[in-house]
């Protein structure tokens, strides 16, 4: 065993007994013993304010609470406790223990801070009219909506999705990307939706188009499976393609020229490419990049919800080149 000799206590000690600095790259000079001494020394040295007398004092005259010292000196905590009192941390008054709730662990088996102040906490964390101001104000901020603009268009939808027509109890507010002018209130599939196809009439008129003229492509392609090494990337991503798709790798090289290497609706090469398929029967439209493909996924494979986001969009689109 390698050996040190502690710069403090000069005897000769293991490795293992000397602490390893990351940033030397080396051990410390002081065995572990002498450095707890020295860094123990130092916090005894320093001086602390009393919250409840207001005197300056040591850390000795406080009683230690794991790593940090506590908020009341020796002499505050023994007055307290011989008057059935104690020093709420919140507020900083020593009140009546009866004022704590019940703790099962610490040295008076009491929370710190007294029962009020834990109402107020709570009160301010929970209460829906604090969060809906505050909610207001960011739209206010954000958008330039006021709360009667806000509560006009609720009642106007009826609480429901513009685009879907489905009520929802927390609905999402849309906006132009380009001029950051309000639009109108949306479910969270919709608003989503709306941003894969990045407020493009285009890109979700050919998403229509894709989900009309789809077919089965796992049915079209059959291509004979070949057989991979064990726990190769081959097999790994066979073995995956066949539990989500009941289909083989060859199979999906093939869906691929099929598809020409590009995204069935946008036909982006650069982006990462998904395969599409039907959730409710199981069958293979297409390859899609991810975009699209949580687009399609957001406005739930419906011709319904497409149309209605068509017509979403030329309705506000045209309303914005009426104002300007």
């Amino acid at each position: 065993m390698l050996k040190k000799e502690c710069s403090n206590c000069k005897t000769n000690k293991d490795l293992s007994d000397f602490y390893y600095s990351l940033t030397h790259k080396n051990h410390v000079s002081q065995c572990k013993v002498c450095y707890r001494k020295k860094s123990c020394e130092k916090n005894l040295n320093k001086f602390k304010i009393c919250k409840q007398c207001k005197l300056k004092l040591k850390n000795t005259n406080f009683l230690k609470n794991r790593n940090t010292y506590k908020l009341i000196c020796f002499e505050c905590n023994k007055s307290n406790i011989n008057n059935n009192e104690k020093f709420c941390s919140k507020c900083k008054t020593k009140k009546s223990l009866n004022e704590f709730r019940f703790k099962k662990w610490g040295y008076l088996k009491k929370h710190s801070q007294c029962k009020l102040c834990e109402a107020i906490y709570k009160k301010g964390r929970n209460c829906y009219k604090e969060r809906a101001k505050t909610k207001i104000a960011r739209f206010k901020r954000q958008y330039n909506i006021t709360e009667k603009i806000f509560i006009d268009k609720i009642n106007e939808l009826n609480q429901k999705c513009e685009i879907c027509n489905v009520y929802y109890s927390e609905l999402h507010v849309d906006h132009c990307h380009k001029n950051n002018k309000f639009r109108s209130l949306l479910c969270p599939f919709c608003n989503r939706g709306l941003g894969n196809f990045q407020d493009n009439l285009e890109l979700i008129e050919k998403g229509l188009l894709y989900l009309i003229e789809y077919e089965d492509l796992k049915r079209k392609i059959k291509v004979k499976e070949k057989q991979y090494t064990y726990k190769s990337k081959e097999y790994k991503k066979n073995i995956k393609l066949k539990s989500h798709y009941n289909i083989n790798l060859e199979q999906y090289y093939e869906i691929l020229k099929y598809c020409n290497n590009k995204c069935g609706i946008c036909g982006s090469k650069d982006k990462r490419l998904v395969i599409d398929h039907y959730h409710e029967v199981g069958y293979i439209r297409g390859i899609l990049c991810d975009n699209c493909n949580l687009g399609i996924g957001n406005f739930c494979d419906s011709f319904k919800v497409f149309q209605g986001a068509i017509n979403y969009l030329k309705k506000y689109n045209n309303k914005f080149l009426q104002e300007k």
